[in-house]
C-alpha cells in the first residue's frame, strides 16, 4: 500500500499541472477549456520536434515546446475567443471543443498516428526509500517540475502587481478595467501559461511512455480532480489530484484498470451531489 501511494504522487502531479492551466483559464475568462487534453499532447509533439531540430539536445527542445505553447495559447485566446466570450461564455465552451477537434487533426497530419519515443534527458533509475518503495529519478524529475511551475503560478498571483491585476479580472472583470486593468491581455497571459502547464504534464507523461494520439486520456482524467477541488480553486484542484491519483493507483493495483474511471467519476458524482461547487470552489448565488 505505502508504494502505492508514493507512486500516486507523480501521477498526481501531471493531473496538478494539467488542472491548474484549466482553473487560471476559468477564472480569467470563464470558459471551460474542453481541449486541455489536446493541447497537453500537442506540448509533447512540439518537445519531440524540437529535440529533433536541435540535435537531440532534450532541454532545448522543452524550451522550444513551453515558447511553441505560450504562442499557441495567446493565439488561441486572441484569434478565437476574445470576441466571442464576452457574447457568451457558452460560446466559448462551444469553441474550444472545436479547438480540440482541430488539434488533434493538426497533429495527425504533421506527426502522423503512429506512437513517437520521447527520449529521456537522462538515464532513469530505482532510487530506494525503505520499506520496499521504490521510485524513479524521473518521477522525481516529474513532480519536481510540477513544483516548480505551479509553485511560480502561485507566486506570481500572491506578489506580483499582474498577479494582482489577474485576481481583479477574475473576480470583477468591468470593474478592473475600469481600474486600468487590461482584462484581454491577462486572458490572454493566463492562457499562455494553461496551455505551457498542459505541455510540461504532456511531456512527464510521453516521457514515461510514448507520444500517441490517444494520450489525450491525460487531460479527460483529469476532469474529476478539478470538479472535486472546485473550478476556480487552485488549491482546490492540487487536493483533487492528489485525491484522484490516489483512488487510479489503489483501484488500478487491487482492482483493475478497466475500473479506473468508472471509479473516479462515481466519487466525483458523490461529491457533486454534496458540494455541487466541488470541495473548495466557490459557491454561486442561485435566484429562486
Amino acid at each position: 500500500m505505502l508504494q502505492v501511494l508514493v507512486s500516486a504522487v507523480p501521477l498526481a502531479a501531471m493531473y496538478a499541472l494539467v488542472a491548474v492551466g484549466f482553473v487560471i483559464v476559468y477564472r480569467s475568462s470563464r470558459v471551460l477549456n474542453f481541449a486541455q487534453g489536446q493541447l497537453t499532447l500537442l506540448g509533447a509533439y512540439f518537445c519531440y520536434s524540437g529535440v529533433a531540430l536541435l540535435g537531440g539536445h532534450f532541454y532545448l527542445g522543452l524550451l522550444v515546446a513551453c515558447l511553441a505553447s505560450v504562442v499557441v495559447g495567446v493565439i488561441i485566446y486572441r484569434i478565437f475567443l476574445r470576441s466571442f466570450t464576452a457574447l457568451d461564455p457558452l460560446l466559448g465552451v462551444m469553441i474550444t471543443i472545436a479547438l480540440a477537434t482541430l488539434i488533434e487533426s493538426v497533429y495527425t497530419i504533421v506527426w502522423g498516428t503512429s506512437p513517437l519515443t520521447l527520449a529521456e534527458p537522462f538515464v532513469s533509475h530505482g532510487i530506494h526509500l525503505g520499506g520496499g518503495v521504490v521510485v524513479t529519478t524521473l518521477e522525481l524529475a516529474t513532480v519536481a517540475a510540477a513544483v516548480i511551475m505551479i509553485g511560480g503560478v502561485l507566486a506570481v498571483l500572491r506578489w506580483t502587481r499582474f498577479g494582482l491585476s489577474m485576481r481583479a479580472a477574475a473576480e470583477a472583470p468591468a470593474l478592473a478595467s475600469y481600474r486600468s486593468v487590461n482584462v484581454s491581455r491577462v486572458a490572454a497571459a493566463s492562457w499562455a501559461v494553461a496551455v505551457a502547464s498542459a505541455a510540461i504534464a504532456g511531456i512527464a507523461y510521453s516521457l514515461q511512455s510514448q507520444i500517441d494520439p490517444s494520450s489525450i486520456a491525460l487531460g479527460v482524467a483529469t476532469f474529476p480532480a478539478i470538479l472535486i477541488g472546485g473550478l476556480d480553486s487552485i488549491g482546490g484542484v492540487l487536493v483533487g489530484s492528489l485525491v484522484l491519483a490516489v483512488i487510479d493507483q489503489i483501484v488500478t493495483t487491487y482492482v483493475g484498470g478497466s475500473w479506473t474511471d468508472a471509479v473516479a467519476y462515481l466519487i466525483l458524482l458523490a461529491v457533486l451531489l454534496v458540494r455541487p461547487n466541488g470541495l473548495f470552489g466557490s459557491k454561486t448565488p442561485v435566484r429562486l
